[in-house]
């Protein structure tokens, strides 16, 4: 199957690595009662659920359970602040979240995809392993550390390795690449960054780790290395598999 990157540029411009520094979070939208299911059917309402990601002005959402993308217009005017607080304090370009939106169907536009006006935002949060799981995409590796707070997915389903830094503000995707698997270690040299935030190396080792701030135990331990700094974290292992870079 394509990956969600990939689908999702059949509605939204083509996206890029970038760097993208923190920004003030709009006033987040009244919580909205549970509306959906009890809305009519007479009057055209339905929810829908899936990734939702913005670019140039452009919304789009895939439901990956069916399959299906939506070009999406707002009708609330809330979707937009929704959005902003799902992705503090700091954001990659087109950044997925997993959104909840009663709206209706107004019909296909001129790239035949479905277009799906929002009357209210039922819920807006942003990726985390265990939401990413439950819908049914797979990642190789989930990585994180404290303080500062630092989160890396390794995705080749959805096309990129993502990576956020509350502590400097940086926030970045870039392109899916295969590690190199030495034993019980996969190391991951992120090229793709040098004229933003230079190199970086994601090396995974699978040994128990802790993640600072509990005493939960977990599988694997990461160490990555980027503008000369070292963070550590812990790694959950996804059940995507792993391809070796050069047949190694």
């Amino acid at each position: 199957m394509k990956n969600f990157l990939l689908l999702a540029a059949l509605i939204l411009s083509a996206t890029f690595c970038k760097n993208t520094p923190k920004q003030d979070a709009e006033a987040p939208p009244t919580e909205a009662e549970k509306p959906a299911d009890a809305l009519p059917d007479a009057n055209g309402f339905v929810r829908v659920r899936g990734l939702l990601m913005q670019n140039q002005g452009r919304t789009g959402m895939m439901d990956p359970t069916k399959r299906k993308i939506f070009e999406i217009a707002d009708s609330s005017k809330t979707l937009d602040s929704a959005y902003v607080k799902a992705t503090m304090p700091c954001r990659y370009m087109s950044e997925p979240v997993f959104a909840s939106l009663t709206g209706k169907f107004t019909g296909l536009n001129k790239n035949r995809i479905e277009e799906f006006a929002v009357f209210r935002v039922d819920s807006m949060l942003g990726k985390t392993a265990e939401l990413v799981t439950s819908v049914g995409m797979t990642f190789e590796f989930w990585c994180y550390g404290t303080n500062p707070a630092w989160n890396i997915e390794i995705s080749k389903r959805e096309g990129g390795i993502f990576y956020q830094n509350e502590g400097d503000g940086t926030a970045w995707f870039c392109k899916w690449g295969a590690p190199v698997i030495s034993g019980n270690t996969w190391t991951y040299n992120v090229v793709e960054m040098k004229d933003i935030s230079g190199p970086m190396t994601i090396k995974i080792k699978q040994e128990k780790a802790k993640d600072g701030t509990s005493d939960k135990e977990y599988d694997y331990s990461v160490e990555i290395s980027v503008k000369g700094k070292k963070y550590k974290g812990v790694a959950l292992r996804g059940t995507a598999p792993i391809e070796p870079a050069d047949g190694k």
